[in-house]
């Protein structure tokens, strides 16, 4: 993470521990003075940061000090660490411009060493400045200086820092590059520490995506390298597990993560404590608990040197304390409150989400103070404010999620070809065991033989399974494609005001984009699962047919809905149902879905009234992809069960009235494992 990088280089620099001098008299003592100097600097840095900053000061005017550029130009880079612990950014700023000049000219590893350091702390103070240019500027300058430096951490940092500049960027696929490529080189490494912080991106990056079932495995994971943590990744852990539980409106969960990040957080650290108290602050107000918010605004307001030289925390401080005002009907405080946040907003780019958050707690503001008119033009532009966050949102998470069936196809050639090599080998390994052991060649051949047939058959069934995976990936990118989803996305827009439908079109929507990752590699899943997955796919299908299907199902209440079934078993031919027999139908469209169970067999009846089933005609108006899945996994499955799994389409016409039947019967206790 950007900020967690930015705290382990400072880590780095307070590594010594010694005593602090009888007196704060700098004398010239040669290189025992400096080594003198740098051990009390550390021990200050670590335990009296106010005093620390007085003793660089007299450091840098002291003639021994002077006369070492190395040590002087370190003392610099530490006084840049004071005053961005105490959050003054354009001071560290100013201190780190200065030694970056220095170090640049340095080609021993220490400086490269301290470059890299330096680079990555301004790109960092760029990004709490909210200056994402020149953030991405110097991180990238910082990626290109450790690829040629060979500096593997700062490598792995710059990564990391990049991930969370192109996340804040709305640029997920390119957030999740940098996210992997930084896991690669912490596994070829064998890094934890590095590790543990990019989980810690990618649970962030699944939290802004809204994959809250993701983010939370992701931070379960991150938890597992929990003996490697600094006090500052801790913080960082629980700070952003409390952001996901925010972004899915559990406040008292979200509360109880942020009090956690409060418990570690250093009381020097003035960054961290103005995120941690701002998150307290506005969660206990989202609670209607305002006494308990003003505890943690009156902290930020302690942090007063933040809040002047970090204007976006000052704007979201007047905007809580107005809030604050607000709930506690002190309404002239209020306003002042929002007028000084207004202030504030027209000097610098205040982020999309917190301007809306902004414009909702002054509306409520001026409803109370009945002053409609103002209220209604608040209300109209936190509307416009919401709708645009929503469409940003919704093509953030369509951008990710095709970055993700990008990469899984791209896992799929791998392992193919992964295979194919192994096979290749193993060849070449057993033609030379032949040759080697031709006098036992004929006990040999028998044996070889029937480790063959078993050793191809296992192969078969590996080649068939990964094809089978192929197909259902390629099945699942053709109704949860780009252009499906944003069809649906822009069917779901034309009645956004209608929220209630519209979340539940949306719940649809997720709901089958889960179920396709989570169920492509499987053969067999729960009944439940499966008529679940269908449920949200023909809610979906009716929504954009607007209401034309008529659906009905019939379920025996003796079918036990944990029964293992194929996956896909029932979407598939639904689909085909009604792309190819009811969507070209006129009038009544009727769908009925039945299971039941009938002499220790599981069947499956789908039975439509469209226009009929035309083999020819599905062939050409589609790739087939469905039905090659399920006759591949059929037939593959069948091979190890005597009992057999059947499949039966049927056209029919019953008193002039066409359709078409599917039959599909599973004989109870099938056997879907393959290994």
């Amino acid at each position: 993470m950007l900020i967690t990088f930015y705290f382990a280089i400072i880590i780095c620099f307070i590594s010594c521990e010694g005593e602090l001098p009888a007196t704060s008299t700098v004398s010239d003592e040669g290189e025992k003075s400096i080594r003198f100097y740098e051990k009390t600097l550390d021990s200050l840095l670590e335990a009296d940061l106010p005093n620390a900053y007085s003793y660089v000061q007299k450091l840098l005017k002291c003639d021994t000090v002077i006369a070492n550029p190395r040590f002087f130009n370190t003392v610099i880079e530490k006084a840049g660490i004071i005053k961005a612990y105490s959050g003054d950014t354009d001071s560290s700023l100013y201190f780190w411009e200065k030694a970056k000049n220095y170090w640049m000219t340095d080609t021993t590893l220490i400086g490269k060493e301290h470059y890299g350091a330096v680079l990555n702390n301004i790109g960092f103070t760029y990004f709490s400045k909210g200056d994402l240019t020149n953030a991405l500027t110097v991180f990238e300058e910082a990626r290109k200086f450790s690829s040629s430096s060979g500096s593997m951490p700062l490598r792995i940092n710059s990564h990391l820092n990049l991930s969370d500049v192109y996340q804040a960027l709305g640029d997920y696929g390119k957030a999740l590059d940098h996210i992997e490529q930084c896991i690669t080189l912490c596994v070829e490494n064998n890094d934890s520490v590095k590790m543990a912080n990019a989980i810690n991106a990618y649970a962030i990056l699944y939290s802004n995506c809204q994959l809250f079932d993701e983010a939370q495995q992701q931070f379960d994971i991150e938890l597992k390298y929990s003996r490697h943590f600094s006090p500052y990744m801790e913080f960082n852990y629980y700070n952003s597990k409390g952001r996901m539980f925010y972004l899915k409106e559990d406040y008292v969960m979200a509360k109880k993560e942020f009090l956690n990040g409060l418990a570690v957080v250093s009381r020097d650290d003035s960054y961290a404590n103005m995120i941690i108290l701002s998150n307290l602050a506005e969660t206990y107000l989202l609670l209607n608990n305002p006494d308990s918010a003003k505890v943690y605004l009156d902290k930020v307001s302690e942090k007063g040197i933040g809040l002047s030289t970090m204007p976006i925390f000052n704007f979201n401080y007047n905007s809580l304390l107005g809030n604050f005002y607000w709930q506690k009907a002190e309404l002239e405080k209020a306003k002042n409150a929002f007028e000084k946040a207004d202030i504030i907003a027209t000097q610098i780019d205040v982020d999309k989400v917190l301007r809306k958050l902004h414009i909702q707690r002054k509306t409520k503001f001026y409803i109370s103070t009945k002053n409609y008119q103002q209220a209604s033009l608040l209300l109209q532009d936190f509307v416009k404010l919401n709708d645009l966050i929503l469409q940003e949102d919704n093509l953030k998470l369509v951008a990710g999620l095709k970055y993700r069936f990008e990469r899984d196809a791209t896992i799929i050639n791998q392992r193919s070809e992964l295979a194919l090599k192994e096979q290749e080998l193993k060849s070449y390994r057993f033609q030379r065991t032949i040759l080697v052991a031709g006098i036992f060649v004929l006990a040999l051949v028998t044996v070889l033989i029937i480790l063959f047939f078993r050793k191809a058959r296992a192969l078969n069934y590996e080649k068939n399974i990964r094809r089978i995976s192929a197909l259902k990936m390629e099945n699942v990118r053709g109704h949860i494609s780009p252009h499906f989803t944003f069809n649906i996305l822009n069917n779901i827009w034309t009645i956004i005001d209608d929220r209630e439908n519209a979340r539940f079109q949306f719940d649809n929507l997720m709901n089958m984009i889960r179920h396709s990752l989570v169920n492509t590699e499987k053969i067999a899943i729960p009944l439940a699962e499966e008529i679940e997955f269908v449920t949200s796919y023909l809610n979906l299908q009716n929504f954009r047919m607007d209401g034309e299907l008529d659906i009905v199902w019939d379920i025996d209440q003796g079918v036990d809905l944990t029964t293992l079934v194929p996956g896909m078993i029932l979407q598939i031919p639904i689909e085909n149902s009604i792309k190819h027999g009811l969507t070209p139908k006129q009038g009544t469209k009727k769908l009925t879905i039945g299971i039941a169970i009938d002499d220790g067999v599981l069947t499956f009846v789908i039975d439509d009234n469209g226009i009929g089933y035309n083999a020819k005609a599905i062939t050409s108006k589609g790739t087939g992809t469905g039905l090659r899945v399920l006759t591949n996994t059929i037939n593959l499955l069948n091979q190890i069960n005597a009992r057999k799994m059947s499949y039966d389409i049927q056209s029919q016409n019953n008193d002039g009235e066409s359709g078409t039947k599917v039959t599909v019967k599973i004989p109870l206790n099938y056997n879907f494992n393959l290994s």
